[in-house]
């Protein structure tokens, strides 16, 4: 019987590897660098594409009603959220730097057409046009950035990846209410220079981040020669860990009822957190009364939800990881819990009559819970229904907030007029605003419990 003998012509060193091995670490290296580099990208794009929650600092001083006020809020968030699906489609095919670049433009243009229009009385419908430019911008970034972490890191990763980056967007209103200090003159907002400088700031920073920001799941991982039948790990460590995700086969009980049903608990709570954030202004302006110290208090007011929009994002996706590994805990109670506290913080919303405690812990919670559901909720649609799906997918749950801050802002400002009519005074001008609110936030809690038993039924008869 004859043996065949193979030599590779691959030279090996002393130890039976080959040369070239430090070539192929070399590779590794590299993606782990260009994950490294893209994730600060994604991290500073989405600095600068959360500036929409910065809204209430001036909006009072638009020379327009209150109703009409909200409708420009709105428009903003249409752009953004009506342009998410279209977003998600686009990063898909042409990548996230590229959508990213484009998105900085739509910015800036947005910004300084708001700040040229600030020079002269412009009909409403104009401002909130270039208003939603500016939520389209914030679209393409934001959308750009998030699907960059998902796609670069391990699932088990995703909590903290994604927590940290959406809490920059979070963050971005308080970063820039802070620098309006720079425009303020005896407690007076100079707008249209801190429009100015809002578009070129964001602008310029979001076409800087996307020359970093890239997809690196779509690039082949290194493969080792020794072991042609050996795959990179993902979930030791990062630097072992870039490959092409799939639409996710792990969970065989999502269907379309379950993602139905999230969307309208969703909509639900984005809608009663948007009508507080995208108000803040106008309740403080009601509880204090026309005044020098009104425009800082509304500052410190949406200085205080960022802060804690930051820190809900970011202890979620944090603790959603942890109790995952060590107790196989699932993502959606969490969304369940920033229901609960939602209901909490509209109960204390309706109790609100003057600018004190009770409405710095209101703004707390609310930016709190609006956080986390913003840090859970796209992790639990990446899990449920996969990568390659998410994009799109993510886009379509964005038209929640679209949905829910319409109906609610429209329906604060015209309780806020109405009322303002009648002459009334303080929180006799919103607190009713509230109770419609509660019984959402209290709606979006049951609709989640229904949904976490159904899963849970429907996963051990699976088994």
């Amino acid at each position: 019987m004859s043996v065949a003998v193979v030599v590779s012509d691959q030279p090996r060193d002393s130890n039976g590897f080959n040369e070239d091995e430090p070539e192929e670490r070399l590779s590794q290296e590299t993606l782990a660098f260009q994950r490294r580099v893209s994730y600060l990208c994604a991290l500073l794009a989405m600095t600068n594409a959360g500036t929409l929650y910065l809204y209430s600092a001036y909006a009072t001083q638009l020379p327009y009603s209150q109703t009409e006020r909200n409708l420009i809020a709105s428009t903003g968030g249409a752009g953004q959220y009506l342009f998410g699906w279209t977003a998600g489609r686009m990063v898909n095919k042409y990548g996230p730097g590229r959508v990213a670049f484009v998105a900085g433009f739509f910015l800036l243009a947005g910004y300084s057409l708001m700040a040229l229009s600030t020079t002269g009385p412009v009909p409403w419908p104009f401002f909130a046009t270039f208003y939603s430019l500016v939520g389209i911008g914030s679209a393409g970034s934001y959308n750009s950035s998030l699907t960059s972490c998902l796609r670069n890191f391990s699932p088990q990763m995703h909590g903290l990846v994604v927590g940290l980056s959406v809490s920059l967007f979070g963050l971005s209103a308080f970063i820039f209410s802070t620098l309006s200090s720079l425009f303020r003159s005896e407690s007076t907002l100079d707008t249209r220079s801190f429009l100015w400088f809002m578009g070129l700031t964001t602008g310029l920073c979001t076409v800087i981040a996307s020359l970093g920001l890239r997809d690196l799941s779509l690039q082949p991982p290194p493969q080792r020669r020794r072991n042609s039948e050996q795959r990179p790990s993902n979930g030791d460590g990062e630097d072992d860990y870039v490959e092409d995700h799939v639409p996710s086969q792990r969970a065989p009980v999502s269907s379309k009822s379950d993602a139905w049903t999230l969307f309208f608990a969703f909509s639900l709570m984005t809608g009663t957190g948007l009508m507080f954030i995208n108000n803040i202004g106008a309740i403080v302006l009601a509880l204090m009364g026309p005044g020098k110290d009104v425009s800082k208090a509304q500052t410190r007011q949406v200085s205080l939800l960022s802060i804690c929009n930051c820190i809900g994002r970011l202890m979620t996706g944090a603790s959603s990881d942890y109790t995952l590994k060590h107790w196989g805990t699932r993502r959606l109670p969490f969304l369940m819990i920033a229901a609960g506290a939602l209901v909490l913080a509209q109960i204390m919303g309706m109790s609100v009559d003057s600018p004190g405690i009770l409405l710095t812990a209101t703004t707390a919670l609310v930016g709190f819970c609006y956080g986390s559901l913003f840090s859970s909720t796209p992790v639990i649609v990446s899990s449920w229904f996969g990568l390659r799906a998410f994009p799109e997918l993510w886009g379509a749950f964005q038209l929640s907030p679209l949905i829910g801050g319409y109906v609610f802002n429209t329906l604060f400002g015209v309780i806020f007029d109405k009322n303002k009519e009648l002459n009334c005074d303080g929180s006799q001008c919103f607190s009713s605003s509230f109770l419609a609110t509660t019984i959402a936030s209290g709606g979006s809690l049951v609709i989640l419990v229904v949904l976490q038993v159904r899963r849970t039924r429907r996963s051990y008869i699976a088994l």
